[in-house]
């Protein structure tokens, strides 16, 4: 964090690093400096490491011959006593949140002793990229809704957030704008940021449910999900997809209904399951609470063109069971009344 980013690669230094008491002086240095100056603190600390050459993902891989250091365009350090990757350069990344253009891309991990090796980094897996999300939901009889909850994220994701919290005078802007197609009209009250990766909110969602004469429909885990969309646009692919890495969404919505209004039917749970990935709904009520459960991942880094379709198909099945809408409506022999506002 005290040793900026810039690359001056002048003759020799295109390929060899300054003198790191050099980078630690002037507080600036490019990827190879980065990771020299990780390596030698490592080495003052008592750890073992190894200066490691990269080929970014987005470039494509590499047969193990012939050699050339041309092959590559970026530098890090790899810990083999705890098999971990340490990349200098990636800002607001914890050591376990090596960026998505790391993994999957060939290396070259120097042994000054003459046993490098050539190899990859292998993908991250979807639980450690992990988003967990809770919201309690007051619903009032004109649609409008109250929502409190918290949010977390792990791996891949939490950099992103670090990023985009990191000024507090934005971040309930922020926050209006990510949530805002899911439910048009927000207005937030407040956002708390710990550590970067922990959200408590508070936001209004005057159009939250559609309401008619003693019913109200709301989509049980909010509007404007299109996975087909955003991750499998095209129709048909001659060439393999390459997915952002691994990962899992989890959420929990517990509904305060309105006095005197029940579901009028629970919708089914559902569980779609594929070698992409998978998705599980489930629906409950508990006294006056309605409690919708949600687990949507993501568990493979890429596709091939030949499993294009079927994994259109997949969104395509996780699009339509997120589109489904909960009804309520009166209780027999009672007159819904508007829920207390929190």
């Amino acid at each position: 964090t005290n040793t900026r980013y810039v690359a001056l690669e002048f003759g020799i230094h295109g390929f060899k690093p300054y003198r790191v008491d050099r980078v630690l002086a002037r507080r600036f240095g490019d990827c190879k400096d980065k990771a020299s100056l990780i390596y030698s603190m490592l080495k003052v600390a008592g750890v073992e490491s190894n200066l490691v050459l990269l080929r970014m993902r987005n470039l494509g891989s590499l047969s193990g011959t012939p050699a050339s250091l041309a092959a590559f365009n970026h530098a890090i350090v790899y810990v083999p006593g705890q098999d971990l990757w340490l990349d200098g350069t990636a800002e607001f990344h914890g050591t376990h949140e090596l960026p998505g253009a790391d993994r999957l891309a060939n290396v070259l991990v120097v042994d000054p002793a003459g046993k490098s090796r050539f190899t990859t980094i292998p993908a991250a897996r979807a639980e450690d990229s992990l988003t967990e999300v809770t919201v309690d939901v007051t619903l009032q009889l004109d649609g409008s809704a109250l929502l409190v909850g918290k949010q977390g994220v792990s791996g891949q994701t939490a950099p992103r957030y670090r990023n985009a919290y990191s000024a507090e005078h934005s971040r309930s802007s922020i926050f209006e704008r990510g949530w805002g197609q899911t439910f048009p009209g927000l207005a937030v009250e407040g956002v708390k940021v710990s550590d970067g990766v922990d959200l408590g909110f508070r936001m209004r969602a005057p159009r939250f449910a559609s309401a008619e004469p003693g019913s109200l429909r709301f989509f049980p885990f909010g509007a404007g999900r299109s996975y087909t969309q955003s991750l499998a646009p095209l129709a048909t692919r001659n060439h393999d997809l390459v997915l952002n890495q691994p990962w899992i969404d989890r959420a929990t919505w517990r509904f305060e209904l309105p006095t005197g209004m029940q579901p009028a039917t629970l919708p089914a749970p559902v569980n779609v399951t594929s070698k992409f990935g998978h998705l599980k709904l489930s629906y409950r009520v508990e006294g006056n609470t309605f409690i919708a459960e949600s687990e949507m991942a993501i568990t493979v880094p890429g596709v091939k063109a030949a499993d294009y379709p079927a994994f259109r198909a997949f969104l395509s099945q996780v699009d339509r069971a997120y589109s489904g809408r909960v009804a309520l409506v009166s209780k027999p022999g009672k007159t819904a009344g508007a829920s207390a506002t929190r």
